[in-house]
């Protein structure tokens, strides 16, 4: 009885064991397929991360400038915040930016607009090609200081773009679009980058007006209107003559003599502006 007593217990103890290492090994088995799928689904998260960084950052620098008609500013003001810029040759100040090439022999590329520029009247006129290939729709007419500098019978294709730019005086521009060179495209001057109410309302009441320069400065949201719409395929032409060809341009008003106003564009739409103020009414002031 002792001896099968003794087997018996010898038996049941080599069983237990054998259960023991056979549950262990089943709990390391699941820890490890729950680890691997852990990395797994890791490495699909890094994966995708990589390839939203990679589309956006590296391949954005070229697609940004191809279509900043699309991106617009706000993708720019979401850029520079990030401390990122939209083109490898960041331009900071207008001196950065060469003479136009004047005469050049390129060919210009035609495309929804174009843009011709009075240099006599101050006005600046966007065309709309109609389905006979010819520019004769006047979309929008825009009153603007215009730059004695700039030499007329001359075309250019748009080009580069840059959210604010420094200006000769000191003062500092908005929606900056490149036509050639240093000529461009700009909003009236800011004497603060970045703070919209601190407008040169001097410079701003000159509308209408030639100074010397090579730019044709506008009013806020013309120069956001530009900025925005016009591809790299739009022609700007510099002409000059009394007749309009019966366009008429927007009065533009003095803003000079408004203290409590007058450090803000009347265009520009945001609500923090007191040319956007209600009264009780719910007329504006």
């Amino acid at each position: 009885m002792s001896f099968f007593s003794r087997n018996k217990n010898m038996n049941s103890s080599m069983y237990f064991i054998s259960d023991l290492d056979e549950e262990k090994d089943l709990k390391n088995d699941d820890m490890d397929f729950k680890i691997r799928t852990v990395l797994i689904i890791l490495d699909v998260l890094a994966f995708i991360i990589f390839l939203i960084l990679f589309n956006n950052i590296v391949l954005c620098n070229g697609r940004c400038r191809k279509y900043a008609k699309v991106d617009s500013w706000k993708l720019q003001e979401l850029m520079a915040q990030s401390g990122l810029v939209q083109n490898l040759n960041e331009i900071k100040s207008i001196t950065d930016l060469p003479n136009p090439i004047y005469n050049s022999n390129s060919v210009l590329i035609k495309g929804k607009y174009k843009v011709r520029v009075n240099k006599t009247k101050n006005v600046v006129i966007v065309y709309e090609k109609g389905d006979d290939g010819k520019y004769q729709k006047s979309v929008k007419v825009m009153s603007a200081i215009v730059g004695r500098d700039i030499r007329v019978n001359t075309e250019y294709n748009i080009g580069d773009r840059w959210l604010w730019i420094k200006n000769q005086n000191g003062n500092y521009s908005k929606f900056v679009t490149q036509v050639s060179g240093n000529v461009v495209f700009e909003s009236i001057a800011y004497k603060k980058k970045g703070d919209l109410s601190s407008l040169n309302y001097v410079e701003f009441d000159n509308l209408g007006n030639s100074i010397d320069g090579s730019f044709i400065k506008l009013q806020y949201a013309d120069a956001q209107w530009i900025f925005d719409n016009l591809d790299y395929d739009t022609i700007v032409e510099f002409y000059e003559s009394e007749d309009l060809n019966g366009v008429n341009v927007p009065e533009v008003k003095k803003i000079s003599l408004e203290n409590d106003k007058k450090n803000w564009d009347p265009t520009y739409t945001g609500s923090e502006s007191p040319w956007n103020k209600v009264k009780n009414d719910g007329k504006k002031k």
